[in-house]
Parts: C-alpha cells; structure tokens; sequence
C-alpha cells in the first residue's frame, strides 16, 4: 500500500511511542556518548519533521518523517509501533517456548508450556484427529432440545472462547474505578462489522463468506453443510440487524446501562439469566 496515501498515514500509530520504545529497548546497550555502559535514554527524535510546526499540527510535527518514509509491509494491512513490537519478539517467545520444551532439566511449568505449544504445531496429528477432540462439545450443543438450555450453554461455550450472541467480561466499572463490574456486549458475528450483513455493496462478501462457513462445516463432518451454512449465516444477520453501530459503541454514555442482576429477566423476557450467569460464576451486579 502506497505511503503517500494520507488516510493510511493517520492510521500509523504515534511515532512518540516507536520513539519511547526505541529508547527503550536501547536501554540495554552502552550508550553511544557519555558514561561508557550507561543506559540510553530520552526520545528519537528521528522523524519528528520540523517543517510542521508543533502548534500548527501536533501529529505531524511528531511523525512527518514516519510518514514520509515508512512502508507499510507488503503482508500487513497496517503499520505502527506496537506491529512492529509485536513482529520483533514473536520470534523471540518462539525460541523461549522451544527452548523450555527441549530442556530436560526444565520445570514442570516451562515443559508444559513448551509441549503445549509442540501439540498445536503438530499438523499432522491435528490432521488426523480432525474434529474428534471437540465431540464432547459438539454433543453438547446437539443435547440442547429448548432455549431454556441456551443460556447455561451459551455461558460454557463463552468461557471456551467461543463466539456467542453475546459477550461478558470483567473490567473498572466505567463510573467507580475503584470497582470492577461485569460488562455484557453483542457479539456472535463471524464477519467483522454489522455492514457486512446489511450493506448491499458487500453482499459479494457476504456470499464467500456463506461458503467460508459451508466448507468449515464439511471438514467438520457436518453432512448438510450447505443448508446449515445458509441457517447459520441468516442467524448472524438477525444479530447484525439489532445490533449497535460502530458509531453508537462510541459513545461511552449510552453504552454504560448498569442495572442489578435481577432486572435483567426484564429487559429479556423467556431468558433464563440465572441459570446462563450462574454457569459462568457471576455472581453480584452486573
């Protein structure tokens, strides 16, 4: 993706941060001038473009150079600091992983993280297992005969990981930092947005997407994938249909609706919450 593009070049993360983290990881060498061994210090102030002034365009000041001169790499759909930090110690907590696991004299801890991560790079065991390891699960789902089931179901397969209609997790209570409080948002979307199951001009994507789900469910094992891609697909577009914009998640104000266990039963009349937060080990205000 070409650099001269200037919303692409908004999207760069701050080139402060790149600076702090360059300092950063300097740290550990002997500084260039100085104290021989003391540590590197302060910002890089490599591609601050003093063209801009600060007053006049804060961001640009800061990164002009950045943007002028950094290609986003040809693999990535963005670029920043963070993707960068993230790119350099990848390789590293690989050789950290591998080391534990080849290390005889390693910890119980360090082995298992090591063999942990040895079983899910083992493609071809995983190839032959197929979707066995998950019969427990998938049984699981097909056991559910009411929706009265779902919400105890729909708790476990959350703390799985698994995409549900809805997501809870724990954080500061966005009005009392001083507390954490359990937040419930949407979610059970395969695709990334709401528009692309609602916007005509990305029905084409929405199509491939339909046979992305019919060709996971034949691997799966699923003998009519083609008719339960379709179900599943017009599921999440009922999600999608009700759901909040990326516009309305904005705003912090209508996003923060506190209310007590209790009442929940009557914002979802025939949703058994108890049964759904009891499966999760939620128990209090929410």
């Amino acid at each position: 993706m070409p650099h001269e593009d200037t919303s692409v070049k908004r999207s760069l993360s701050s080139t402060l941060t790149l600076s702090l983290l360059a300092a950063l990881a300097g740290a550990a060498e002997p500084a260039k001038t100085g104290t021989p061994g003391a540590p590197a210090s302060g910002i890089d102030l490599q591609y601050i473009d003093d063209s801009v002034r600060a007053q006049d365009d804060f961001f640009t000041h800061l990164n002009g150079q950045w943007l002028k001169t950094v290609e986003i790499p040809a693999d990535k759909s963005s670029w920043g600091s963070f993707a960068k930090l993230r790119d350099d110690t990848t390789p590293q907590l690989r050789g950290i992983i591998e080391a534990a696991q080849k290390d005889l004299k390693a910890g119980p801890e360090n082995r298992k993280i090591g063999d942990f991560y040895t079983s899910y790079m083992d493609e071809k065991r995983l190839d032959a297992l197929g979707a066995r390891p998950l019969a427990g699960e998938l049984s699981r789902i097909r056991a559910v005969r009411d929706k009265k089931a779902l919400p105890a179901l729909i708790a476990h397969l959350s703390r799985l990981g698994v995409n549900t209609p809805y997501a809870g997790y724990v954080g500061q209570d966005a009005r009392d930092t001083s507390k954490y409080a359990v937040y419930i948002s949407q979610a059970g979307l395969g695709m990334p947005d709401r528009d692309y199951y609602l916007d005509a001009k990305l029905a084409p994507v929405k199509e491939k997407y339909r046979l992305h789900v019919e060709k996971m469910l034949e691997l799966g094992g699923v003998k009519d994938g083609a008719a339960s891609a379709l179900a599943i697909v017009e599921l999440e577009t009922a999600l999608a249909e009700v759901q909040w914009t990326r516009v309305e998640n904005r705003d912090p104000v209508k996003r923060y609706n506190r209310v007590d266990i209790a009442r929940l039963g009557e914002l979802t009349p025939g949703y058994d919450w108890a049964s759904g937060l009891a499966a999760a080990g939620i128990a209090g205000k929410v």
